[in-house]
């Protein structure tokens, strides 16, 4: 279970409940005729041309007898989570536990494969799952809409989630309440109008919580006449965006921040090993993309520090970095190494697969890392990691400042005792089995070494099977995506990709129950907190 922050769900326009068996066309009318009705629906349309006699018209007061039920459905809520393939049901009711932080658990009741009932049991917790969202469940939008018992479900629409949306570029003259709600109207249900925070103003933007309907286009921008003989200003609708996260130790500086890309200040030891980040999301759109080259060379003139940029450029530096598809113009390519150069720029380089990028048979590498020749000799080690993907066309890419470091060979290390060991119910087992197994007479030394090396064994073959199987299936599919396009391949790729999904949801399941964690970092996976959680790490 993830939570979006506050952005609506790229490519919501797409997502939509799976069907609900209900027939079309001719075969709908042929039920119609024989008289067997197999839906609300249907149902609804004869009683509608029945004759309601008298008694039967006569309404039964239930009032008295439900009122004593009333208060077990007080915070309830119905779930809709949008997907087409089966999941594993325990899994997401663990997950949306989990990601809204729940003060008391939550007891679920399935109305079939993809809805639920979900009974909370206190105000804040019902206020989190009704707006603390939208949610994501394997990066599906998860509709969440209010149950009070006695609405029939089928009757209940959902198709919509709750997102926070900026409309941009807002002038005096129209930056009030009742001009942003207006605008906001044409995306959706209007929920919340915020103009500012503590009494100060955003600027010229608005924050609006708006209910958007899945099955439309999201809006880009929205257009407001202002009077005969004016051409109609354009606000631009900001439903997504960039985000920097970044650890407690670490000391970060906020530069500059636009739509397109985050800088920060990255405070080192001393003074002198303070560093540049830039966050960047390039251009998309071809006619646009020198956009992104100009915002490179604004920030070069900022500050004389050793510098590195990484994320989506949305380009390439050479033919060699495309796989299908039609042939890059040769000026695009141009315009991207001539910013490089012109700001001191270099490509830092690749570990794995070389394409981050895919849709269908065509593979580019858009994403990359870029520094000035300051950071490389602050970080002489570094190495960038194209990572693999399972739910996303592009792959995540991971700096790593001591990827070249020297390090110890690992058939010199000498195994020790883990403490991690001891957080696990089945160590004491183990150890017993293992010293009772050894021979009776033999010295204490040769019984602790037999039992120390069952431990490591027990440690392979059991706590580190999954992360193991995931590893397998992980290199499986790099080497699939890193071999020619086809059909076929592109098959076995969506196949190994839903085996590594579950795989890492089985893995996430078993480190929340173990860690006992309450609470998750929304909109990503975080296995390695749980892991390191549940071990005891220091």
């Amino acid at each position: 279970m993830e939570k979006n922050e506050g952005r609506a769900v790229p490519g919501a326009e797409v997502l939509t409940p799976p069907a609900d068996g209900a027939a079309t066309g001719t075969e709908e009318e042929e039920r119609g005729n024989s008289g067997t009705p197999d839906s609300a629906g249907n149902i609804e349309d004869m009683l509608n041309h029945l004759e309601i006699t008298a008694e039967e018209g006569e309404a039964i007061d239930l009032s008295g007898l439900i009122e004593e039920n009333r208060a077990s459905l007080k915070w309830a809520v119905i779930i809709r989570v949008c997907l087409k393939t089966s999941f594993s049901h325990t899994a997401f009711f663990q997950k949306m536990q989990v990601a809204c932080a729940v003060a008391h658990e939550v007891s679920f009741r399935d109305i079939d494969e993809f809805t639920f009932i979900a009974q909370f049991m206190c105000l804040g917790d019902w206020k989190t799952a009704m707006h603390g969202g939208p949610w994501l469940f394997r990066r599906n939008a998860v509709v969440i809409e209010e149950y009070d018992g006695l609405v029939n479900t089928e009757t209940i629409p959902l198709d919509s989630i709750r997102v926070w949306a900026r409309i941009m570029g807002l002038s005096d003259l129209v930056r009030n309440p009742a001009v942003a709600r207006l605008l906001a109207s044409k995306m959706g249900e209007v929920l919340e109008v915020q103009m500012g925070m503590n009494g100060v103003n955003y600027g010229k933007f608005v924050r609006v919580y708006v209910k958007i309907n899945l099955k439309k286009p999201l809006l880009r921008f929205v257009i407001g006449g202002v009077g005969p003989g004016k051409e109609p200003p354009k606000f631009r609708v900001l439903a997504g965006g960039l985000m920097l996260l970044w650890d407690q130790h670490v000391n970060i500086q906020l530069k500059y921040e636009h739509t397109n890309y985050i800088d920060v200040l990255v405070s080192g030891e001393t003074p002198e090993k303070d560093w540049r980040l830039t966050g960047l999301y390039g251009e998309s759109v071809w006619r646009h993309k020198h956009r992104t080259w100009r915002y490179l060379r604004e920030l070069s003139h900022q500050a004389n520090v050793p510098w590195m940029v990484l994320g989506d450029m949305n380009e390439i530096l050479s033919e060699s970095e495309k796989d299908g598809g039609a042939p890059r113009p040769l000026a695009y390519m141009q315009a991207f190494r001539d910013c490089l150069t012109d700001c001191g720029l270099e490509d830092l380089g690749f570990i794995g697969n070389k394409f981050t990028w895919k849709r269908g048979l065509i593979r580019e590498r858009l994403d990359r890392a870029v520094g000035n020749a300051g950071w490389s000799q602050l970080f002489p080690h570094a190495g960038v990691h194209n990572l693999t993907s399972t739910g996303s066309d592009h792959r995540p890419i991971l700096v790593d400042t001591e990827t070249y470091a020297s390090v110890q060979s690992n058939s010199n290390r000498r195994r020790h005792f883990e403490g991690r060991w001891l957080k696990e119910e089945k160590v004491a087992d183990v150890v017993s089995t293992d010293w009772l197994h050894a021979p009776p007479h033999a010295p204490v030394m040769s019984k602790l070494s037999a039992v120390h090396v069952e431990l490591h064994e027990w440690d392979r073959s059991v706590l580190k099977a999954p992360q193991k199987k995931i590893k397998e299936l992980t290199r499986e599919l790099d080497q699939l995506l890193s071999g020619p396009m086809s059909e076929d391949s592109l098959q076995k790729q969506k196949e190994l990709t839903r085996q590594i999904e579950v795989a890492l949801e089985q893995e996430e399941v078993h480190y929340m129950q173990r860690s006992q964690a309450n609470w998750l970092l929304h909109g990503d996976r975080n296995t390695t907190f749980f892991h390191n959680y549940a071990k005891g790490s220091s």
